[in-house]
């Protein structure tokens, strides 16, 4: 064969499988990163120059970032505050969200390099800004000093109380466009519903038969709405407009999807709950529905989770599991002729550089072992790229079907699962499960699970002595049963230094187990809440609050795609206030505009469904007569917490 015949059909196959799907648009990937001091992040919302912003965790706590020309830029928070959040940016650059103490987190409005609160409703303690158009107007919700939260819009230093549909009981404002229609979610004496507020009018979106729950919570220039619909069994990303409902459906591995941000081209991004369990960051496009991470030509290191927001040029913004921790990202689109002839160039500029050498060889090299090396050299190129599509998502491989037994550690303020094929265990509200060397943690006993940073595991959840791990690994083997496993030596000496005498301490001082959300026994198999419902669930039914500031920083953090709720939930995921609170349950998880959520029945919030575990006898010396059962003791009681009245 010709020298140019081996070029020619080396760059047709790069080219035939460059694309992984024929026509569609390729992304180059942007790690947004964290703040100094920060292990994760997640981006919540972008504008038309590609100004991103979202929340991070940093050396002060959860802080609101905005990511652009400057890097990444802590926009701090309001005075007195602990913690913010940012959910939307418009192209003026100003920024909304919700920033305060646990007690008052209020909206804010961040603009000229000051961020501002915004207050709230009167009679009103918390309110949570959830986007902002270039008019400046600002949508959201407070609640009012009663038990109803209501969407509200903010202009020019005016609040104004929309109050909702008629005969609503609450209501919340997710998303405005630039013409100032509104779109949002409803809770009246028998219904949830979506609305459509224009022009000083509510339109309510349809009801669907079946039990069928709509959340709208984006709305794009051109009038189009998206969110998700469905049911605890079966839920899906919609579009509306002109009255044309639209089933966005999912990509063949998935089973439900959620539509979460829409451009005025229609284009719809959200995510996707896979069968074999986990999450991907999903595109919903003329095309119809596709894995984010099939398109993405650098993301060997990423699986994308989530993705929150989209801008007119078609740049992409969410979140995903990079080198094993959270972080936000931006992707932006590749123009295809100009990949390709990138690609090409390069190619063909390595075979002129080869015909210039004439495949002069150096002593003892054959011109057929220059040929292979120039084989070799595309087939790694090509290999690179088909392996940047073949992304897969991570799993914590743990199947708990049902509510499992949780009995407590004897001296300890943690439960461990002595039936579970996992090292499972519960502390302060949320479940901690070890598996593969990494700590996971959520607050639903089947997940979602998110990834926990050897400096964000609680103490008194690492201090549980060997024999409480059901599924040990190989390197406990030799250290005593009755003791921490060794994680200054697991983790190195710099973790042991910053911690030192983590594993002394005064069992009288312990605070006492945390009840057990035994109302989520009701909640298994088909009936098992997605993701979207949870966070409303838990603050029906759970009263608790963590006590411990790093198992707080979890609640603030966990990312939670949105869903129905039956009352105002933060934008995209967080989640709502309890009713009659006087603040939100602590669980606000960053995410772009307000929760997609579907059922009304079963509860709703924030998420589609993960994983679950097998059975297995208790370690020798424990279970008659040691450590209580969840039924009793100290973990009794799912309503109230400690300190609760």
């Amino acid at each position: 064969m010709r020298r140019s015949g081996i070029l020619g059909a080396a760059m047709t196959l790069f080219l035939l499988t460059a694309s992984p799907v024929r026509g569609q648009t390729l992304y180059s990937i942007e790690d947004i990163g964290v703040l100094p001091g920060g292990t994760f992040s997640q981006a919540n919302g972008l504008n038309s120059a590609g100004q991103v912003v979202g929340a991070s965790s940093s050396a002060t706590g959860i802080h609101a970032f905005q990511y652009g020309g400057s890097g990444l830029v802590d926009l701090g928070v309001v005075p007195g505050g602990a913690s913010s959040i940012a959910y939307a940016i418009n192209d003026k650059g100003q920024v909304v969200g919700q920033s305060g103490t646990a007690a008052a987190p209020r909206a804010f409005l961040y603009q000229g390099g000051v961020m501002s609160s915004l207050g709230a409703l009167p009679g009103g303690t918390v309110s949570l800004a959830s986007d902002v158009n270039n008019a400046a107007q600002v949508v959201g919700y407070s609640n009012t000093g009663t038990t109803a939260s209501h969407a509200f819009v903010y202009r020019d230093g005016l609040m104004t109380d929309l109050v909702g549909p008629p005969d609503s009981t609450s209501s919340q404002a997710n998303a405005i466009n630039d013409h100032g229609q509104i779109v949002g979610t409803y809770t009246s004496a028998n219904t949830y519903g979506s609305f459509l507020y224009s022009a000083g009018v509510f339109q309510l979106l349809p009801q669907l038969p079946n039990g069928a729950t709509v959340t709208a919570v984006d709305i794009n220039n051109t009038g189009r709405i998206t969110g998700t619909f469905g049911t605890s069994a079966s839920y899906h990303a919609f579009s509306f407009s002109d009255g044309v409902f639209a089933d966005l459906g999912a990509f063949p591995e998935a089973l439900f999807s959620v539509g979460r941000a829409i451009n005025d081209a229609g284009a719809v991004v959200g995510e996707a709950a896979l069968r074999t369990g986990g999450f991907r960051a999903a595109l919903f496009a003329n095309d119809g529905p596709i894995d984010l991470n099939t398109l993405v030509l650098n993301g060997s290191d990423w699986s994308l989770d989530s993705a929150t927001g989209i801008n007119p040029s078609g740049q992409i913004v969410g979140y995903g599991t990079y080198r094993g921790a959270q972080h936000a990202f931006l992707l932006t689109p590749i123009p295809e002729p100009g990949t390709y002839a990138l690609m090409v160039a390069g190619l063909l500029s390595l075979g002129l550089r080869m015909r210039r050498q004439r495949f002069r060889c150096s002593s003892g090299t054959s011109k057929g072992t220059h040929m292979r090396r120039l084989l070799v050299m595309l087939c790694l190129l090509v290999g690179s790229v088909v392996s940047a599509q073949a992304q897969v998502s991570i799993s914590i491989g743990i199947n708990i079907p049902s509510y499992p037994t949780l009995v407590a550690v004897p001296g300890y303020p943690v439960y461990y699962a002595p039936q579970a094929n996992a090292n499972y265990f519960f502390y302060d509200g949320m479940y901690w499960v070890y598996q593969d060397d990494n700590w996971y943690a959520s607050s639903w006993y089947n997940g979602p699970w998110y990834l926990v940073g050897a400096e964000e595991v609680p103490l008194y959840v690492l201090r549980v002595p060997v024999r409480y791990y059901r599924r040990p690994p190989v390197y406990f083997r030799g250290w005593r049963p009755d003791a921490p496993p060794h994680w200054g030596e697991h983790w190195g000496n710099d973790w042991d230094r910053r911690h030192r005498g983590w594993d002394q301490w005064d069992h009288r001082a312990a605070p006492r187990p945390a009840p057990l959300p035994l109302y989520q026994r009701q909640y298994s198999g088909n009936r098992y809440p997605h993701p979207e419902q949870q966070p409303v669930l838990q603050s029906r039914n759970y009263g608790y609050q963590p006590h411990e500031p790093v198992v707080q920083q979890h609640y603030q953090a966990r990312p939670a795609p949105g869903a129905p709720p039956a009352a105002p939930a933060p934008p995209r995921g967080g989640q709502q206030p309890r009713e009659g609170a006087q603040h939100p349950p602590t669980d606000w998880p960053p995410a772009a505009h307000p929760p997609a959520a579907p059922p009304h029945q079963v509860g709703q919030p924030e998420r589609p469904p993960r994983e679950q575990a097998a059975k297995q006898q208790p370690p020798h010396g424990e279970g008659k007569g040691q450590g209580k059962s969840e039924e009793k003791g100290a973990g009794r009681g799912e309503e109230k917490g400690h300190g609760e009245k």
